[in-house]
């Protein structure tokens, strides 16, 4: 049918928002409710502004018609519920009622830095919280500015519907500011729940752009609400439901068709956006692999630290020369640093056009590297350094030593899963000091109990897991005996299990204790696993390498093969989803607590002895 074209001009209004909700009737269209004022003889949008207290701006902002041939006796004119329910603004939007849900792993301080407030300021905002954290708890995060580097922002939660070009127009804000300020946030993985942040602006914010606008025409001969849905494209029900006193369409009534509109449509190209301020360093010609550590080489005797970064380089040179092949070209500098040469290295064009550097452990070169690689946007990674904060603000570290806190949640997390329908009971040696694991495990949801270690007769009612508070050999040696007065009793034969502390690893004259009851320990590193990779290390080498905790060539080994194909995989982009690794003596799984932090490893090893073997279990 022959219609007057309609077309959507997305204008920059600065306009109000009722204060209250509007005195009008509700209609529900397309699963949203709507207000809806009819139109009667001779009336004028000035005098329908007086009386709804909004403004002409609003009306035809929701009523496209109107600003094209004025109003129409009859036509319906519809209003958003879900905006005029209260006084909305730039601010409110952005931080009123933002909450955090807790993950596995995060803490009071991890979080207070992540939103750059205190601890203090987060505990008065959640009170109940002064005795620790617990999984899924919903925290109230206070108003705040997040420090992001050079960046400046205020937390949003992402809502269902929101998309990043409509929160670019709504908040007036560009989409290069949106990717600087959140180097998680991709066109691929931006959802809804995520937290991210907008870049504060002088500028007064944009009003939101309706997603449905409702168009008056006037029915011609043969349309129907079937026709009508076809040539807009919109479901029939939608329709109905904009004009619920018409059976069916007769000519000359006006119609009201409520139109989606789609923003997203606009020539704006994300993905440029998005390459241009996140993308790291091209691997079109080869990955740049820079090692900064301070090997003293020209040192005739060395320090054990610097023998350990020795072992790391030779074991990550073995990891590379398994994967090298004709079509992968790596390209590797290693540069022997310390605070007298770390500045001419760094001005190096071979470092600044580094893929990823791997960084030492001494906190004043560490904290120099971490600076250039955020001014020059290398990733870097932090392999030496256990419990090292500086991911939580710095979104190109890479941490790779579990911090204690993602450890112990998935211990707790592994115990509950596994043990579940068991009776935890913690052996509690006085002499000893608590390891901060048994903090975690005082919260387990499984019937937790303590008993003094030295308990003589215990018989075990249900299926039950004996946990030591303390892993020294002496506390081992005690809950030894513990075991053995329980054992003596047949009623407790198959009714327990044992799980141990990874320090229990190292104590050789225990070795037969554990694999006879089928103990199960943690660790962050595979203190007992050995395999082929120290006699390939002796064969390059000439000579065996360091035996240190955790094994520094190995480290090296499982670094260079992770990162490596990692880099290929993702075409250095650590924003698409990373795969978890297994590796000879760690494991690997990346997680990025915010949209604006760096990177932490998560993973860590349960052994599982038996008589003849341990089985390695990874844990994230």
């Amino acid at each position: 049918m022959k219609r007057t074209t309609f077309f959507l001009i997305l204008t920059i209004i600065i306009c109000f928002f009722a204060d209250g909700q509007l005195n009008l009737p509700v209609r529900n269209i397309g699963g949203e409710d709507y207000y809806y004022r009819v139109v009667k003889k001779k009336e004028t949008i000035y005098g329908i502004s007086r009386e709804l207290g909004i403004s002409k701006e609003d009306i035809i902002k929701y009523n496209p018609s109107v600003g094209t041939k004025g109003l129409q006796k009859d036509q319906v004119l519809y209003f958003p519920v879900s905006d005029f329910s209260k006084s909305k603004n730039q601010n409110e939007e952005v931080v009123n009622y933002l909450t955090h849900k807790v993950k596995r792993g995060e803490t009071l301080y991890s979080l207070a830095k992540i939103y750059s407030i205190t601890v203090e300021q987060l505990v008065e905002a959640n009170p109940e919280v002064r005795s620790g954290l617990k999984e899924n708890y919903t925290l109230i995060i206070p108003n705040t500015i997040v420090e992001n580097g050079e960046v400046a922002g205020m937390p949003y939660l992402v809502k269902a519907g929101d998309t990043l070009y409509r929160l670019s127009i709504n908040f007036e804000v560009s989409l290069d500011d949106i990717f600087a300020a959140n180097p998680g946030v991709s066109p691929d993985n931006f959802q809804e729940g995520m937290i991210i942040l907008i870049p504060t602006t002088k500028k007064q914010p944009k009003e939101k752009i309706p997603e449905t606008v409702f168009v008056s025409e006037k029915a011609e001969k043969g349309d129907s609400f079937e026709s009508l849905s076809e040539e807009y494209g919109i479901p029939v029900s939608d329709l109905k439901d904009a004009n619920p006193d018409m059976d069916e369409l007769k000519k000359g009534k006006t119609v009201i068709i409520p139109i989606v509109q789609n923003v997203d449509s606009c020539t704006v190209n994300i993905d440029n956006s998005y390459d241009s301020i996140i993308a790291q360093a091209s691997i079109e010609n080869g990955i740049n692999i820079s090692i900064l550590l301070p090997f003293e080489s020209t040192n005739n005797n060395p320090g054990k630290r610097s023998q350990y970064y020795r072992d790391f380089y030779r074991g990550f040179l073995l990891g590379v020369y398994e994967l090298a092949n004709p079509a992968k070209k790596i390209n590797i500098c290693a540069y022997d640093i310390n605070s007298g040469n770390i500045n001419n290295v760094l001005s190096n064009q071979q470092v600044k056009n580094s893929t990823i550097i791997f960084a030492p452990a001494e906190n004043e070169l560490l904290s120099q590297i971490l600076q250039f690689g955020k001014e020059h946007n290398i990733n870097i990674v932090n392999s030496f350094v256990v419990n090292d904060d500086n991911y939580l603000d710095n979104n190109n570290l890479f941490v790779l030593s579990t911090p204690s806190s993602y450890m112990y949640s998935s211990v707790q997390d592994y115990i509950e899963t596994t043990y579940d329908g068991y009776n935890v009971v913690l052996l509690n040696d006085s002499d000893s000091e608590n390891k901060p694991l048994i903090d975690y495990l005082e919260n387990l949801s499984l019937k937790t109990s303590t008993i003094d270690i030295s308990t003589d007769g215990y018989i075990c009612a249900d299926k039950t897991l004996f946990i030591p508070t303390s892993s020294s050999k002496e506390t081992l040696a005690k809950f030894r005996k513990f075991i053995a007065s329980i054992e003596s009793n047949p009623e407790n034969n198959d009714k327990f299990n044992i799980f141990g502390y990874p320090e229990w690893s190292l104590y050789t004259e225990h070795q037969n204790f554990l694999r006879q009851y089928n103990v199960e320990v943690f660790s962050r590193y595979a203190l007992d696993k050995d395999n082929d990779l120290s006699r390939s290390y002796r064969y390059w080498y000439g000579e065996s390498p360091i035996n240190s905790i955790p094994k520094m060539y190995a480290i090296g080994y499982d670094l260079s093969r992770f990162f490596i194909n990692t880099i290929e995989e993702v075409n250095n982009d650590f924003n698409n989803s990373i795969k978890p690794f297994n590796g000879c003596e760690i494991n690997i799984n990346l997680y990025r607590p915010s949209a604006w932090s760096g990177f932490v490893n998560t993973a860590s090893f349960i052994y599982r002895y038996s008589k003849d073997d341990i089985t390695y279990i990874m844990i994230k």
